[in-house]
């Protein structure tokens, strides 16, 4: 571990089930957005980045380390509040936000995770959540901007890779 995620960690082990250093981007889009081509632009995004597949080891050694899986086990969380009238659908993803920002992250599993809320027809908000030990907000803008790459690219039926971001 870098010697900032070293920090966190301790942090981490200090106050258990603390959401402090969890981190929330939460996204208004608007369109039609397809669950299968949302699914492949976040593994495209994901096998590019390896932080997106990275778990946090530190029991029974002697230092702590990180540790990239090879494959994701990535699935963002679709819930669909479109029934509803657009006030309360609005109201009830707040909250399942504000739900998501307490929830915490287990640092054993990879703590990224990406929830897509539906709040009407061409409407939507995209939660992205993750520990800060993953990466800091300067990120944020790298792995959204491949996102929204890899989303259109897939969504015309091209395709799209990006260069795997060197590891550290």
């Amino acid at each position: 571990l870098s010697p900032m995620q070293q920090g966190l960690l301790i942090h981490y082990l200090n106050s258990p089930g603390d959401s402090h250093y969890s981190e929330q981007l939460v996204l208004e889009l608007t369109g039609s957005i397809v669950n299968q081509v949302f699914n492949k632009a976040w593994e495209t995004v994901i096998e590019s980045a390896p932080v997106l597949r990275t778990r946090f080891h530190w029991e029974k050694i002697d230092s702590p380390v990180q540790v990239v899986m090879v494959n994701s086990t990535f699935q963002p969380r679709y819930i669909d509040y479109s029934s509803m009238p657009l006030e309360e659908a609005v109201v009830q993803c707040q909250a399942y936000e504000a739900r998501d920002r307490t929830f915490g992250f287990d640092l054993r599993d990879v703590p990224f995770r990406v929830s897509l809320c539906k709040l009407a027809t061409l409407r939507y908000r995209m939660i992205i959540s993750h520990h800060h030990i993953l990466y800091d907000g300067w990120s944020n803008s790298i792995i959204l901007h491949r996102f929204f790459i890899a989303y259109h690219a897939f969504f015309i039926g091209e395709g799209v890779s990006f260069p795997t971001n060197p590891s550290y």
